[in-house]
């Protein structure tokens, strides 16, 4: 998987990359909302409506509604993609987390002092 980041993306780590490739390859490229249960398990996806623009986005008025009754989720906007997206993920367990991204793994990254030293099950980030 070859990932060259935008202007404007906030992507630096190997799991950002390797996530996108799963909620990608997931719904083919359509925005979602995943909820999951206290043990990790998928629950229910939320499909995207197809918006003016020709994608397929959840509206952030669902997003909030969703988002106040589930604890655990995963959020993904292509708002303009190939150009840009939204990745964001909350308390979703980090075995899971690693399942889904176990097959695009990339090399690690050299770590900073305040970079994460794990996959964090709470996260967001802009391709």
């Amino acid at each position: 998987m070859l990932f060259t980041p935008m202007p404007h993306s906030t992507a630096k780590y190997p799991f950002e990359a390797g996530l996108l490739g799963w909620v990608q390859e997931f719904r083919q490229e359509a925005g979602f909302l995943a909820v999951f249960g206290p043990t990790g398990e998928l629950l229910k996806v939320h499909e995207a409506d197809i918006v003016q623009s020709g994608n397929r986005l959840v509206s952030h008025e669902r997003k909030k509604q969703l988002i106040q009754v589930h604890l655990s989720w995963i959020y993904y906007d292509p708002f303009e993609w190939p150009e840009y997206a939204w990745l964001k993920w909350h308390q979703v367990p980090r075995a899971v987390l690693n399942q889904m991204i176990d097959k695009f793994r990339l090399p690690p990254l050299p770590q900073g002092s305040g970079d994460p030293q794990e996959l964090p099950e709470s996260w967001g980030v802009m391709f």
